[in-house]
């Protein structure tokens, strides 16, 4: 019923965003990056279709998990290939901005599962990922490249290129020390918290920002540092790396399912936020409550729990086939 529910929510968000996702491949992620920058201006119109569909995407880490738990369960292909297109959610609707994050994410989440889920596959279904991999990542490096072109080269400007590409990925550090030395007014909740600066004080103030580094890669650090400074930074750090190292040092007292919503949340936490936190909008608020709604009920319900795994069994020649084994009894 799982897989049922959430094929039908990743068909309609990819056919809700496919279109949008063409046309501002048309319109160029120049002119599309204008219009958000500048202008303040979406190819998505602002509804609670286009809500709903953004915030499914949102789930695309989980998604890819099941597309990979269908793989070792041997479920059938509709189920398999609506996973596949859940876990691209989040690359279809970066397209709708002409972002490249969501083609780093895709691609990395991919590795993820398959790194969780390889001692558990048979070589066969090893070599058909590895080639959806392959192919996935061709893409997505293709799209890195005309992104990357058309936003910051297509006026001829190298330096323009240099900084839009090498500052992508090395400039977080400097960012970072740019805002613990220069900033001195802070955001409190309501730029990377709103879900909850509404629910204490009522309506969310929209935040001004002036200077190139309030805007700029520093991490989820620097977004920590520049609600209330240091004492948001090393609180909601503590808190951050206390609640995961708890989670992970009493992994085996969880069901399976449950350990994994809480790894894959993590991974996807960390991944987005080596760029900022990435999480820190009211959809991601929202996404955030609702993963842990999901964590806090498979603590309840899911106690305990038999899972059947796969092994590879040696077979003459050095050849291994897959076999199921088990139950494994998991859990409490």
């Amino acid at each position: 019923m799982t897989y049922i529910i959430a094929s039908i929510g990743i068909w309609f968000s990819l056919a809700y965003q496919l279109p949008y996702a063409v046309l501002a491949m048309s319109m160029g992620a120049k002119t599309v990056r204008d219009g958000l920058n500048v202008e303040s201006v979406s190819v998505l119109p602002v509804s609670y279709l286009t809500t709903l569909a953004v915030g499914i995407s949102s789930f695309y880490v989980i998604f890819i998990v099941m597309f990979y738990m269908a793989i070792v369960k041997r479920m059938g292909f509709y189920y398999k290939i609506s996973m596949l297109a859940g876990g691209a959610l989040y690359f279809v609707s970066s397209i709708c901005f002409s972002a490249r994050d969501g083609a780093i994410f895709f691609a990395l989440t991919m590795l993820f599962g398959f790194y969780l889920f390889r001692d558990l596959m048979s070589d066969g279904a090893k070599k058909k990922v590895f080639r959806v991999i392959s192919v996935f990542g061709v893409i997505a490096i293709a799209f890195l490249c005309v992104f990357s072109y058309q936003r910051f080269f297509e006026s001829g400007d190298v330096g323009n290129l240099v900084s839009g590409t090498l500052g992508y990925i090395g400039q977080q550090p400097y960012v970072f020390a740019e805002t613990i030395a220069s900033q001195v007014t802070f955001y409190g909740l309501d730029l990377r918290l709103p879900l909850i600066s509404s629910i204490l004080f009522g309506k969310v103030p929209d935040v001004v920002r002036y200077v190139p580094y309030e805007w700029s890669f520093g991490t989820f650090l620097k977004d920590y540092y520049a609600m209330y400074g240091w004492t948001s930074l090393v609180t909601l750090s503590v808190f951050t790396a206390f609640l995961f190292g708890l989670i992970f040092f009493n992994n085996k007292k969880y069901h399976p399912v449950t350990f994994l919503i809480a790894l894959s949340f993590y991974f996807q936490f960390m991944t987005s936020g080596v760029f900022y936190f990435r999480l820190g909008t009211m959809p991601g608020n929202q996404y955030m409550v609702i993963v842990l709604l999901l964590f806090l009920g498979g603590k309840i319900f899911l106690r305990r729990g038999r899972l059947y795994i796969m092994q590879n069994r040696p077979l003459p020649g050095g050849r291994a086939r897959a076999e199921f084994v088990g139950p494994v009894n998991v859990g409490r």
